[in-house]
């Protein structure tokens, strides 16, 4: 559909990208839910943030997690897409070092 802006802007959007996509001069930055889930698998809450890249966004959610004591892994999803989910790092047994 060639001469149709608005077009060519809603299907920018509707690709989900996973890295920065230039459009024009401005850049897209992907937009990130993270839910720190419960052992039960219940979400109380969800934090929504743009990341350049999966690697940063999983970061962000391992710090979000450290802030939720009571969550036992967070989820991490990109749109539609599922990016990770990941749970605590046990710490190391004291007896055992």
């Amino acid at each position: 559909m060639r001469g149709f802006p608005a077009f060519d802007d809603w299907k920018s959007w509707a690709l989900p990208p996973t890295r920065s996509r230039q459009i024009g001069r401005e850049y897209l930055v992907p937009l990130y839910t993270i839910y720190p889930t419960k052992p039960d698998g219940v979400a109380a809450t969800f934090e929504a943030m743009s990341c350049p890249t999966d690697k940063i966004a999983i970061a962000e959610a391992l710090l979000l997690l450290s802030e939720h004591p009571t969550a036992s892994h967070v989820v991490v999803w990109q749109g539609l897409r599922k990016v990770v989910s990941c749970g605590r790092v046990a710490e190391p047994d004291p007896w055992l070092a």
